[in-house]
């Protein structure tokens, strides 16, 4: 993407509950865009349970696009939560 050298940074996103569990990992080429999301996003309500976020590491080999999916079972239906950044 335009000849810029980026650092990946991955953030992991963590959803419990006492039926369903959820998590995944969504990578950022930008510092201040995983931070940005680590502050709008952790704690907020997903199916009813908070998604708990933290920043677990960086590597520079990954794709710049950041996609995640979540998915929870939620009795017996299911819902998928998806997040993609270009």
């Amino acid at each position: 993407m335009n000849g810029c050298k980026c650092e990946a940074i991955h953030m992991r996103v963590v959803v419990k509950g006492k039926y369903d569990k959820g998590s995944a990992e969504v990578v950022y080429n930008r510092r201040s865009d995983a931070f940005t999301a680590l502050k709008r996003y952790n704690n907020v309500l997903l199916d009813g349970k908070p998604m708990k976020i933290e920043i677990v590491g960086t590597n520079s080999e990954l794709p710049v696009t950041a996609r995640a999916n979540v998915s929870a079972m939620n009795r017996q239906r299911k819902r998928t939560f998806v997040m993609t950044i270009n």
